[in-house]
């Protein structure tokens, strides 16, 4: 079976360069023309099912793909960005002070504790993406689209392969055979 993971095109709020974690932001023009790509990018595979986080922007980006496959968007919360609680809408530098130390530092450690600010743990998160997993990994051999967010698509990568991503691209596209 192919799990093909997918994160976001540029948000809003990667334009401005802040913590969106759960809070919701549109695709900029950017992340727009990334969405459209992703047809072109995305046809090579048999792609029979497409789960997607409930965030506006994974949703933004994997429809115009799911509209030319013809396929329905399955929303799956487990697919959502790590909760940030109050660091969120915060721009990085400020959410830098606040820590003393950079944000993008913390997830590379995949062992955080975002919980005195009112987020996740580095634990649950993993918790809650290795469900994910082995739900669909039970399926029928299908090829299946994940379309989620910089901080899911590190833990994704991790648990299928072993390896620590440091860092991606907005609509970075991974393959994996599982």
């Amino acid at each position: 079976m192919k799990i093909i993971v997918v994160r976001h095109g540029q948000a809003e709020g990667n334009r401005e360069n802040l913590i969106m974690g759960r809070s919701d932001s549109p695709l900029t023009d950017v992340g727009i023309k990334q969405a459209q790509d992703l047809i072109e990018r995305l046809s090579p595979y048999n792609i029979q099912e497409i789960l997607s986080s409930p965030q506006l922007r994974a949703i933004e980006t994997i429809e115009p793909f799911a509209g030319s496959a013809k396929l329905k968007i399955q929303i799956d919360d487990r697919l959502m960005e790590i909760g940030c609680g109050s660091l969120e809408g915060k721009t990085v530098r400020d959410v830098n002070n606040i820590l003393s130390y950079p944000f993008e530092d913390l997830l590379d450690q995949y062992n955080y504790d975002l919980y005195p600010y009112g987020g996740e743990s580095s634990e649950e998160i993993r918790k809650r993406v290795q469900s994910l997993l082995d739900e669909v990994t039970k399926g029928q051999g299908k090829t299946t689209v994940l379309v989620t967010h910089g901080g899911i698509v590190r833990w994704l990568v991790y648990i299928l392969t072993g390896e620590k991503i440091v860092g991606m691209e907005n609509a970075y596209v991974g393959e994996f055979n599982v």
